[in-house]
């Protein structure tokens, strides 16, 4: 909500000021070191980056988007974005990814654009969108960009539908908005295991990425019978499952959180946060689980944990938590150590790796001619976590990225031998 003194004037440098969405609100007090909650989605061009014309396409897009021109500023009892209309940097992509922006930088906003040899990134901080907004930024950048480097009067649309060439500029709490009072809670689960290894040397954050044929991975997806989410939930698991074989001790549980995107569940169009996780697991004290059996379980346990009703559970769960009176007067120092406290005791003590699938991202003959890849790279995880994947799809390319703060690969290893045991073949990308 935008907020307007007396006379009807919004309030800040530019446009106003608004609250933080429901799931922005727990990154300002945790997000600290190398727990950035930056997350990256990378283009692979089939020829090098014209910075020029980069920068020009920024230029164009940054304003179709004021609702990311924003600073995070602290107040009383919460923190709030403040308008600022200033226009994210464009860097050399050069330093470790996912890197956190700087708190004390007056003006700054939270995203930013990285070029290096035929890629183009963008990098957004979690407190002011998740990945389906920052998709939307990144498909009409590259629109812009495609345009300018024809230097024909013709638009080129490298992507289909119509969603990108009208970006929605929304300053709404969508969560809020389809929360509802006293519905019932989803039952708070046992703490999950954790991989057991050590931590990298800092800077710990390292990535590995690994191309697939996407046509291939889909048809040995529909061979079990899933779709391309489940299926790599299922390796994740059985992979899990593997390396808590050979430990043979620590919790029983073993969950993958996997984030569903409720724009399309609930049509509703926005940039800012607007996505839940859900949590398949495997309950280890029933024995070992096969790769079908594993299967079975996450397709039934996505497909109850995604109805619409269970969705608004966790939805309603969350915006009570920021609606209780005690939490709403405790002032923002004290209030944030609290929730640094519940999302280390609590949140991260439920799950055991995280897998985002960006999907499918479809090109139409103007992007086939410009664009030969895409990947995401989540945020750095919490040290307990260790490990997080990212998966993307483009043209018949698919590419999974590990992100990872442990001294050991094991993880990695694991899940790319299940791939390769089904007959998928792996490449292994060199990004440097």
């Amino acid at each position: 909500m935008i907020r307007r003194d007396r006379q009807g004037k919004a309030k800040g440098s530019v446009d106003g000021w608004m609250k933080l969405d429901n799931a922005a609100k727990i990154y300002p007090p945790v997000t600290r070191g190398e727990l950035t909650g930056v997350f990256r989605i990378t283009s692979i061009l089939n020829a090098p980056v014209r910075f020029n014309a980069l920068q020009q396409a920024v230029d164009m897009t940054f304003k179709l988007f004021p609702s990311f021109s924003v600073e995070l500023c602290p107040g009383i009892f919460w923190y709030y974005l403040e308008y600022n209309g200033q226009k994210p940097r464009l860097l050399l992509d050069e330093g470790p990814q996912c890197q956190a922006f700087p708190s004390k930088r007056k003006g700054e906003v939270m995203y930013r654009i990285l070029a290096r040899h035929n890629r183009i990134s963008v990098e957004f901080l979690h407190i002011i969108t998740d990945g389906g907004g920052a998709m939307m930024f990144f498909k009409m950048l590259l629109n812009n960009y495609g345009n300018i480097v024809s230097g024909t009067d013709e638009t080129k649309v490298l992507f289909p539908g119509s969603l990108i060439l009208n970006p929605v500029n929304d300053t709404r709490d969508r969560f809020r908005e389809h929360s509802k009072k006293r519905f019932p809670h989803p039952v708070k689960l046992a703490g999950a295991w954790h991989l057991p290894f050590r931590l990298n040397n800092k800077p710990r954050f390292k990535t590995m990425s690994f191309s697939l044929p996407a046509g291939r991975l889909a048809e040995e997806s529909k061979k079990c019978n899933t779709t391309v989410s489940e299926f790599l939930v299922s390796v994740y698991l059985a992979s899990l499952q593997d390396l808590r074989d050979k430990q043979k001790k620590g919790s029983p549980f073993l969950r993958v959180q996997v984030p569903v995107d409720l724009r399309r569940r609930f049509n509703t169009e926005t940039v800012r946060n607007f996505s839940v996780f859900v949590m398949p697991e495997l309950d280890l004290r029933m024995g070992h689980y096969s790769f079908n059996e594993i299967i079975q379980e996450v397709k039934v346990a996505i497909g109850l944990m995604a109805d619409d009703k269970r969705l608004t559970k966790i939805i309603s769960r969350n915006v009570s938590k920021e609606n209780n009176p005690l939490i709403r007067v405790i002032p923002l120092f004290v209030k944030g150590f609290f929730l640094r406290m519940a999302y280390n005791r609590l949140g991260i003590s439920q799950y055991s790796g995280v897998l985002t699938n960006m999907g499918r991202i479809d090109l139409t003959p103007e992007g086939e001619e410009i664009l030969n890849g895409m990947f995401v790279v989540p945020p750095p995880p919490h040290p307990r976590i260790k490990v997080s994947c990212g998966v993307s799809t483009l043209g018949n390319n698919t590419i999974i990225t590990f992100g990872s703060v442990a001294d050991d690969n094991a993880l990695e290893r694991t899940f790319i031998t299940y791939l390769t045991g089904r007959n998928i073949p792996v490449r292994l990308l060199n990004l440097k």
